[in-house]
């Protein structure tokens, strides 16, 4: 991970970020995981729709960009 170049220079904090996308996808994961450590990190199933509504809202409390 790392963070965008219009906040630090290239290796500044030991990580890059390539996509801010992918960053924010695992960054949601993250949330959503430690709010249902019953799933052990399992992919979400389609008929799950509460699930998937929950992840999205966790994706949506975060910026569509840093710069």
């Amino acid at each position: 991970m790392e963070l965008p170049y219009c906040y630090a220079e290239p290796g500044t904090y030991g990580y890059e970020v390539e996509d801010y996308g992918e960053t924010v996808t695992a960054l949601t994961d993250v949330v959503f995981y430690a709010r249902h450590p019953e799933l052990n990190g399992r992919k979400i199933r389609p008929g799950e729709t509460a699930l998937v509504e929950e992840w999205k809202a966790i994706a949506r409390m975060f910026p569509q960009s840093l710069c």
